[in-house]
């Protein structure tokens, strides 16, 4: 698991932490406490570019279904991956990363009341339909159950439908 140690490896993390420090003073209030978690989306860009690219994830991602064979044929093509719905999943070139985090840098990061996506920001489409069962569902159907117990669900259901538990 890379973390910001990793992050501080890329040549670009300082002026990715300047732009984010600017970003904290133009913050709208409701988002203020939610300063960590976006810090920590757009710090991970520099922990896989540190690290040469590779796959990424949330880690509350679970697999169930995407295999080897897709993988490989989008790190052939080289390309960002993200299935619909909440999941961040994607696999990035080294040198690619490096490019999405100038963008990150160059890019007004606020629209409205929120931040961007960093896949809005990319203007990267979904290429993945299926394959990732992600904890995040929607707000709506969620209510108050912990993100932990969320996800203790979802992996229990993938097992017993595999056939790992019954």
């Amino acid at each position: 698991m890379l973390n910001r140690s990793h992050a501080q490896g890329s040549p670009l993390y300082n002026k990715l932490m300047q732009k984010m420090a600017g970003l904290a003073l133009k913050l709208p209030p409701e988002l203020t406490q939610q300063y960590q978690a976006i810090l920590a989306r757009f710090t991970r860009w520099c922990a896989i570019h540190a690290a040469g690219g590779g796959w990424m994830s949330d880690y509350d991602v679970v697999n169930a279904g995407f295999d080897a064979s897709q993988g490989k044929k989008l790190m052939e093509k080289g390309t960002l991956l993200l299935p619909e719905g909440p999941a961040n999943v994607f696999y990035v070139s080294g040198p690619h990363a490096g490019k999405c985090i100038q963008k990150f840098i160059s890019d007004d990061l606020i629209e409205g009341n929120g931040i961007r996506n960093e896949f809005d920001i990319l203007s990267v489409q979904p290429e993945l339909n299926g394959g990732i069962i992600d904890s995040l569902v929607s707000p709506s159907k969620r209510g108050d159950t912990p993100r932990s117990e969320r996800m203790k669900i979802i992996f229990e259901t993938a097992c017993q439908e595999t056939g790992v538990v019954s």
